[in-house]
């Protein structure tokens, strides 16, 4: 019978050929810690039993064969410092979206210290998710930001009974919206807000024969493609409501003393449309910028009331 720390290598080896050596290891790591509560697995020699084993050969053979993603098979994925419970109603959670989030949660912090002084410093914005899957933004930002107001809103049920689980496992309070963001009439009803934050639909749906069969088979159709012939009709959605609301958000700012350097919206984008998603938003009356992810990709878009 094998040991942990030779079940894993054995395991890593099995990847390694399809995965390359970084994703492979990753992955190790992550069953092990995610499927048996094993830490630091290649320096275990408990044994690992004919029932672990068992476990560890059909994930192996449906990565492998079928390219399932690891993260429905063990249902769990990790997302600034959260563990978040994951299936195929929700997109599973990027690095890069994950990247970009620290960056908010940083930002926000400096923001709230800018207040007239004696305001409390856990007296933040009122963030408006839309698009909410696991709800794996959401609850990043209202855990590290604790007095944030977060709405958060899905045009699927099923992903709304899922990001309302991972609230209760986390003990957060989040409100959950259901709402078609493209239909003007349901942006009509959200609630008031003073920062917009996404990861949207935006990929094309020609370019689906050129996805990984991981991304393409198994992630929510619904949360990948933008409808088709308009990959940024999110965007047009979004500049649209920011100029509907932009005259009560720049009042609401300015009775809560917000700086006005603080960003309308946060907006993930793909790197193909990135310039175009911004050129949008300026077209529209707005400042974007566009920053860049750890692979150097136009990954995030944000966008800013129009300096005078």
């Amino acid at each position: 019978m094998e040991n942990i720390a030779q079940a894993y290598r054995r395991f890593y080896q099995a990847l390694l050929p399809v995965f390359g050596e970084r994703e492979a290891r990753a992955s190790a790591r992550a069953l092990f810690e995610d499927a048996f509560g094993i830490e630091h697995a290649a320096r275990q020699d408990g044994i690992f039993s004919a029932q672990q084993q068992q476990i560890l050969e059909d994930y192996c053979r449906r990565m492998l064969i079928k390219d399932e993603p690891l993260a429905y098979l063990t249902g769990v994925a990790h997302f600034c410092g959260l563990k978040i419970h994951i299936d195929s109603r929700a997109l599973i959670p990027r690095p890069e979206t994950e990247e970009w989030v620290h960056q908010i949660i940083g930002e926000l912090r400096q923001f709230s210290k800018q207040l007239t002084p004696g305001k409390a410093d856990s007296d933040y914005p009122r963030l408006l998710e839309i698009g909410t899957g696991s709800a794996c933004i959401s609850l990043a930002l209202a855990h590290h930001l604790p007095g944030a107001k977060v709405f958060s809103t899905d045009i699927s049920d099923e992903a709304l009974e899922l990001g309302k689980k991972n609230t209760i496992l986390h003990g957060i309070s989040i409100q959950f919206l259901k709402s078609d963001f493209l239909n003007p009439l349901e942006r009509y009803t959200l609630p008031e807000f003073d920062v917009l934050i996404s990861n949207p639909p935006y990929i094309d749906p020609e370019e689906a024969p050129s996805l990984e069969a991981r991304v393409r088979d198994f992630e929510p159709h619904k949360a990948l493609f933008a409808p088709h012939g308009d990959a940024l009709a999110f965007y047009r959605a979004a500049a649209e409501f920011l100029l509907e609301r932009k005259e009560p958000m720049t009042q609401a700012r300015s009775e809560a003393e917000w700086p006005e350097a603080l960003p309308l919206a946060y907006l993930e984008c793909s790197a193909l449309r990135a310039q175009e998603a911004a050129q949008l938003m300026r077209d529209a009356g707005f400042d974007s910028a566009i920053r860049h992810d750890m692979a150097g990709h136009e990954r995030l878009l944000i966008v800013y009331k129009k300096s005078s």
